[in-house]
């Protein structure tokens, strides 16, 4: 196995870390500091040590919660486009998104350089919920409510079960342990109905408020 890649699955830092790591001079291998990408170990048997740095490293991670605003892309801006990445300051212009919202849809991206907890939020063989609160043209009728939470066909497969609860004039809570893409648009609109407001409002154990965290603003959490 790679090294780099024998880091990242130890959950100790990223790849790119771990790549940026061995670089330094920062990891050795049963003694003897490594500085050349590529190396091959055997997790069995090998040693992997990292130094001070590396440590210091790992624990000097940062994340954020933006309140993505309506008409803003996740990643990969076109045309003049701005992307949430734009709304925070240069220091902090460098962290990854974990998941993402598609242009139409607001509310909560968690922006980290922590590799494990990325790994960990977005891992399918322990999915975290994700709560939005969805306004519908229309409003969902017991029947399509009760298709919805049962989940759907959707890209050739069936959607996980969700739970769907009113909470105001057509308003709903969804509550989903995936995220696949424009999902939620998706399957609203094979129950005869279309999505006119989607708000991601919680990722995990992170909750947006909007009165500590308005659109477009940023918070760093510990």
């Amino acid at each position: 196995m790679r090294l780099q890649k024998y880091i990242s699955e130890r959950g100790w830092m990223s790849r790119r870390k771990a790549e940026d790591a061995i670089a330094k001079g920062w990891v050795s291998v049963n003694g003897t500091v490594v500085t050349e990408m590529g190396v091959q170990i055997d997790p069995d048997t090998d040693v992997v040590e990292l130094s001070s740095e590396a440590l210091d490293t790992i624990a000097s991670t940062t994340t954020i919660l933006v309140n993505k605003p309506p008409g803003v892309v996740t990643n990969l801006p076109q045309n003049g486009e701005t992307e949430v990445r734009d709304l925070l300051p240069p220091e902090y212009q460098h962290l990854s998104s974990v998941g993402r919202l598609d242009k139409d849809s607001e509310g909560l991206i968690v922006f980290t350089d922590d590799g494990p907890l990325a790994k960990r939020l977005l891992d399918p063989k322990n999915p975290h919920e994700r709560e939005y609160e969805v306004t519908t043209n229309v409003p969902l009728l017991p029947e399509a409510i009760r298709k919805l939470e049962e989940g759907m066909r959707l890209f050739g497969e069936r959607t996980r079960p969700i739970d769907v609860r009113e909470i105001g004039l057509k308003t709903y809570s969804f509550i989903l342990n995936e995220g696949k893409n424009r999902q939620i648009r998706r399957i609203v609109q094979k129950v005869g109905a279309k999505v006119i407001r989607l708000k991601r409002v919680r990722f995990a154990e992170y909750v947006l408020d909007d009165a500590q965290l308005p659109p477009g603003q940023y918070r760093l959490i510990s």
